[in-house]
């Protein structure tokens, strides 16, 4: 699925927040983007951060290849953990059978969110390994909000930080849904009308309760991220070093910033 590149990149860090278990989610190492809206403007924002490796979630389908050109002119590792969901035919047949209002476009894309922990641990297995091995890393999907808001969930909860917390990040952090809209009117051949429904104003936005419903559903099928991992054959050796990269005593001071990694 092609997809142009949209002004409108949306970076943003992860950390910064206290952990459950005692210290901090370091800031200034792991950021999410939105990989299929990059500008000219955005690409100077990466350029800022001194990564070291670039996760695109998205899949073989879909058009990476800005980021991919960026990633080998700067030295930075780009690593692929492809996570194909849904092509706009797919959103295109739910909305026509279930997209009368907001909440149908929610329950759908709440189907999505379980599937792809069901269904693509190993992308996700392999996104984590990618971000403990080096730093600052960034991670992104087309628009960033819920492939990236997944993972960035899922990296937050093995690293201890609050539920609440984590809710609030991926609704704050994801991409305006206004915004949105324009770059999918952009990548997707549809009409006014396919893009005026409600229900498509339901799946381009961020509530809390699609993400809390995932992270219950992440409880009660998986037991939790700890064991989803282990399960999905994470080594507990890689967790160690994501929390040994990712985890300070105390939260850095205003300016600093971080690094690390092989």
């Amino acid at each position: 699925m092609a997809q142009p590149a949209v002004d409108g990149l949306r970076v943003s860090d992860i950390g910064g927040h206290p952990l459950q278990g005692g210290g901090w989610f370091r800031s200034g190492l792991v950021f999410r983007v939105s990989g299929g809206m990059v500008g000219p403007a955005d690409i100077a924002h990466l350029d800022s951060l001194g990564l070291r490796v670039l996760i695109d979630l998205r899949g073989e389908d879909e058009d990476r290849r800005r980021l991919v050109d960026w990633a080998a002119a700067r030295g930075v590792r780009y690593h692929h953990e492809p996570m194909a969901l849904a092509d706009p035919d797919d959103f295109a047949a739910a909305l026509n059978k279930h997209g009368r209002t907001e909440a149908d476009g929610r329950a759908f894309l709440a189907k999505i969110y379980r599937r792809m922990l069901d269904d693509f641990s190993g992308s996700l297995v392999g996104a984590v390994t990618a971000v403990a091995q080096a730093q600052p890393a960034a991670f992104g999907c087309a628009a960033g909000k819920d492939r990236t808001g997944l993972l960035t969930a899922l990296i937050q909860e093995l690293l201890g930080v609050d539920r609440a917390t984590i809710l609030a990040g991926y609704v704050s952090q994801a991409p305006d849904p206004d915004r949105l809209l324009e770059a999918v009117a952009t990548w997707w051949d549809w009409d006014e009308g396919d893009l005026a429904k409600p229900g498509l104003g339901g799946i381009l936005s961020a509530v809390e309760e699609v993400m809390a419903g995932a992270l219950d559903y992440l409880d009660e099928r998986h037991g939790g991220a700890v064991r989803y991992f282990e399960t999905a054959g994470l080594p507990a050796s890689t967790v160690e070093q994501l929390r040994d990269r990712l985890v300070s005593d105390a939260p850095a001071r205003p300016g600093a910033r971080g690094g690390a990694g092989a």
